[in-house]
């Protein structure tokens, strides 16, 4: 029995990670030196609901992106564009929201999950404020398309993966709130944008997302 113990304990010291380098997000070292790959999990009681409100709070508003078919009416009236080149902006944001997804675990080992999420979401605001003040189609590209879309993306993994690492239990089940969040921003903002935009036109509906 003492041989077990001491050789658990030991190889606690070395997989466990230390206090201060539990940060989402950043690299960490074991007791032997070495880079250890990954998320390190908290050693301490974690809030796996703060996680799981950020999630909601950040990720219901991007998840209209899927609400677009709200704007087209309207973009076509004030912009005379055709609803095949308005179309191809959604066709974008798609892209850009896989694209945000596959580059925001390359931003683990370098940022924190906060400083991630910051940027991400910089990206989206700076996106959609240029959609509301676009003239043409170029703007609409590249404010709702790529920025919007990509930093979409971004926040949906970071956050997912922050909520992974900060929940203990009911794992599964929090993975299918964090995958219908996207969907729900979608429901719950189609009708809501509609109204804004019968009201105070598509130009003050973005700016308000």
């Amino acid at each position: 029995p003492r041989i077990l113990t001491k050789s658990c304990a030991q190889t606690m010291a070395v997989w466990s990670p230390p206090r201060e380098a539990i940060t989402v997000g950043r690299e960490w070292r074991g007791s032997s030196g070495a880079p250890q790959k990954g998320l390190p999990v908290p050693d301490r009681p974690t809030r796996p609901w703060a996680a799981i409100a950020a999630l909601t709070i950040l990720t219901l508003p991007l998840g209209s992106i899927y609400a677009f078919s709200v704007f087209l009416k309207p973009i076509e009236a004030a912009l005379h564009l055709p609803r095949s080149e308005l179309s191809l902006v959604f066709g974008v944001a798609s892209v850009g929201f896989t694209v945000g997804m596959l580059l925001a675990p390359y931003g683990f080992a370098r940022m924190s999950a906060m400083a991630l999420a910051a940027t991400s979401g910089a990206c989206s605001v700076i996106g959609i404020a240029l959609a509301a003040t676009a003239n043409g189609l170029p703007l609409l590209l590249l404010g709702y398309g790529v920025l919007f879309g990509t930093g979409g993306g971004a926040i949906y993994i970071v956050m997912q993966q922050a909520v992974n690492v900060l929940a203990t239990r009911n794992k599964g089940l929090i993975n299918g709130y964090v995958i219908a969040v996207y969907p729900a921003g979608a429901m719950i903002a189609a009708p809501l944008f509609g109204w804004t935009n019968n009201v105070y036109g598509y130009r003050a509906t973005l700016y308000g997302l």
